[in-house]
């Protein structure tokens, strides 16, 4: 599950890297970008991962949370 939502969140343009965490009940993944002007990734990336949740519809429906990583200057 991990690997899946990971890919899925790597696949939202914009993303040039992701790891995700699956606990019991939640899902977190981090999203890293080299993009500063995309307040929209962060619901891109959630809802690329929310798709691959349904997908995949395992028994319980973990919350996802995402965070987004621009690079330093």
């Amino acid at each position: 599950l991990r690997r899946a939502v990971a890919a899925a969140a790597h696949g939202v343009s914009g993303v040039r890297g992701a790891h995700a965490t699956v606990r019991r009940r939640s899902v977190r993944v981090r999203a890293d970008t080299e993009l500063r002007e995309r307040p929209d990734l962060r619901d891109e990336v959630a809802e690329a991962v929310e798709e691959r949740l349904d997908e995949l519809a395992p028994l319980r429906r973990p919350k996802v949370r995402v965070r987004v990583r621009t690079a330093k200057a």
